[in-house]
């Protein structure tokens, strides 16, 4: 087992800043955590107990009592129970806005969480599912934003099954929650079918190298992109405006993405519009001389004069 090794979540960290962990019970984020301590790493602990059930108290305790042991800030967050709709998505905005909260509180660089390869496969399959393209296709960053704080993923390169060997090797207590057994997601319903596609031929880590390319190639779109906005781009006051012939001329990724840059200049705040509503602004675009179109709280006016988008005041 190479885990002390390969399995290096400190490379990404800045020397000097604290950090929190966002810590569920769980074998994948308990052996984040140890492998924190056994550098010598004190992170501030942030659990998130969604109240779905009884399960989320005995995680509580579990994590609470895990942080007394090794004598770690705990700071525990409470949601108001399963919601009837979008349950999952809920629960997450909630956890991250509870993360970023605390960050922003106690004055820390940011949060690490331990996602693996096999949540970002996972994701990727739930996404498709959904039609999402480049930039949801692409799997999580290691190194970005979440809700307006800085989260890590140190572990993305990794498997579930590597978390569970070191887990192993060191003697180490977790939960196992049930709802990873159960069919009522759809995170648990691929889970229990990626042994079945592994054996179809539909490798995971296949399917991770597809992910990175994707990545790159999201990246790409974003500065192309960035360079049309610092080449044809303008900004007055709560107005962003870019030559309707530019515009025009640009590819349709390239062309959603400048959109959402406009609305984002403008003061659009997030959530930003979805890909499929942009594609029908710049399909109008296309089509007609002039016209005006509402995406969010801004509205989209062009002429042969370029595209404006103006946001409403809050």
């Amino acid at each position: 087992m190479q885990c002390r090794e390969t399995m290096n979540p400190f490379a990404m960290l800045d020397k000097e800043d604290g950090w929190a962990i966002g810590v569920s019970g769980g074998g994948d984020s308990v052996a984040l955590l140890h492998m924190l301590l056994a550098e010598g790493k004190r992170p501030v602990v942030l659990h998130f107990n969604h109240k779905w059930s009884n399960w989320g108290d005995k995680a509580e305790a579990f994590v609470r009592k895990l942080c007394a042991k090794h004598g770690l800030d705990c700071v525990v967050g409470h949601g108001k129970g399963r919601t009837a709709t979008n349950a999952e998505e809920t629960a997450r905005k909630a956890r991250y806005a509870f993360f970023a909260k605390e960050v922003v509180k106690r004055g820390l660089a940011g949060v690490m969480v331990a996602h693996t390869q096999d949540d970002d496969v996972e994701g990727f399959f739930i996404r498709l599912a959904r039609g999402s393209a480049v930039k949801g296709l692409s799997g999580m960053a290691a190194d970005g934003m979440v809700g307006g704080v800085r989260v890590l993923r140190p572990l993305l390169g990794h498997t579930r099954e590597d978390l569970r060997a070191y887990l192993k090797e060191q003697n180490l207590r977790y939960l196992n929650d049930p709802s990873n057994m159960g069919d009522d997601t759809m995170r648990a319903r691929i889970r229990k079918l990626m042994p079945k596609l592994e054996q179809a031929g539909l490798h995971p880590q296949h399917i991770a190298a597809s992910m990175a390319s994707l990545q790159a190639a999201d990246a790409a779109l974003e500065q192309a992109a960035e360079d049309v906005w610092r080449q044809h781009g303008t900004l007055a006051a709560d107005r962003a405006s870019c030559p309707l012939q530019v515009v025009r001329g640009l590819t349709e990724e390239v062309g959603v993405r400048l959109v959402l840059r406009l609305l984002a200049e403008a003061g659009q705040p997030a959530p930003l519009p979805r890909r499929s509503k942009c594609v029908s602004v710049l399909s109008a675009m296309l089509r007609q001389a002039r016209g005006k179109q509402s995406l969010g709280r801004c509205h989209v006016v062009w002429d042969k004069g370029g595209v404006v988008v103006i946001c409403a005041k809050p």
